[in-house]
């Protein structure tokens, strides 16, 4: 997860400095490591949008002990640093995540459980769901599990009333389930356009429709719709996918209008191209993988694929109330794709 750059550099009075990079959390750490009365003392430098944190440690216990690996003690210290800076926000809140048993659903699940958060996830494949609900539980936490397909009305109401029963409310809904779709409109078959617009646009509207009542009644909540950025702009070959997208941000725009005088919070996340299971069986089921991974990676201008949980702390950001004004707003994080 960390990497250094470049190696350490002297300095007047016994100083030595090195830069820690964090690419997940796009932070950079500076280490110094000062001789003092023949100790070393080691502080640690977090720079975020010109805001400077200053943590200065002595010995085992405080900061990285002077046995061993320096890069190593370091790195794990700096995550510690960035982590727990994040956690509680969403204490107490009991969230319902469709689509939750792999990909961005899963890695949002892990961190609304670090910030406290009571969370259900919803699968439709039963065997991914227990072994993600497994994986979950053994972090800690209160989880839960139940399958259905967000396209049923039925297996909608069945998920929300399964998160409040158990957990006695509903703060957070993130719609995070769908499905993709690469076909030139002339090859689309009527029940391929049917199966997208009913995972990525009609599963929002049957979760939104069963959870708005429950949260009115305790007051609030928050709900997180899955975009994307070919939803905002367009590509070959997507058009069910498309126009499932672009329906998914007028619609989170349309219904954020309406739930705004109940306390209710609707905004969409729109990422970009994303490390997921259905991005890899794109990889595995073309003709030259080879070839189909390396156009992945130069996607977007950043050069790279995103990990699920960069996408997640999105989730994250739009769920807690460290977004209390953004109403009806679409956050993209693609990368650089859409500005090109």
């Amino acid at each position: 997860m960390y990497a250094s750059r470049g190696g350490p550099n002297s300095s007047p009075g016994g100083m030595q400095s090195k830069e820690v990079a964090d690419p997940v959390h796009n932070v950079t750490f500076t280490v110094r490591q000062i001789r003092f009365h023949g100790s070393r003392i080691y502080s640690l430098s977090e720079r975020i949008n010109s805001l400077s944190v200053i943590i200065v440690g002595r010995g085992v216990g405080n900061f990285p002990s002077h046995r061993g690996n320096h890069d190593a003690d370091i790195t794990r210290y700096a995550g510690r640093i960035v982590m727990s800076d994040r956690q509680g926000r969403l204490e107490g809140r009991s969230a319902l995540i469709t689509g939750g048993a792999s990909g961005i659903g899963k890695a949002t699940a892990k961190l609304f459980l670090e910030e406290g958060a009571k969370v259900t996830i919803c699968d439709r494949n039963v065997e991914v769901l227990d072994q993600a609900s497994a994986d979950l539980r053994a972090l800690g936490g209160e989880v839960m599990s139940v399958a259905g397909d967000v396209g049923s009305m039925t297996d909608a109401a069945s998920m929300v009333q399964t998160a409040v029963d158990g957990f006695g409310r509903l703060d957070v809904l993130f719609c995070c389930a769908g499905i993709a779709s690469v076909m030139p409109i002339s090859e689309v078959k009527e029940e391929e356009w049917d199966a997208v617009i009913n995972a990525n646009l009609k599963g929002m509207f049957t979760m939104v429709k069963h959870a708005v009542p429950q949260m009115r009644s305790q007051g609030g909540g928050t709900i997180v719709t899955m975009g994307s950025e070919l939803g905002i702009v367009a590509v070959p070959e997507s058009p069910a996918y498309g126009a499932s997208k672009g329906g998914v941000i007028s619609f989170t725009r349309s219904i954020a209008i309406d739930l705004i005088r109940y306390n209710i919070r609707v905004n969409s996340l729109c990422p970009g191209i994303t490390k997921t299971p259905l991005l890899q069986a794109e990889v595995d089921l073309s003709l030259d993988p080879e070839r189909t991974a390396r156009e992945q990676a130069e996607w977007a201008p950043i050069m790279r694929i995103a990990d699920p949980r960069e996408i997640a702390y999105g989730a994250l950001f739009l769920a807690s109330d460290e977004s209390s004004f953004a109403v009806g707003s679409c956050l993209v994080l693609d990368g650089g794709y859409t500005i090109r």
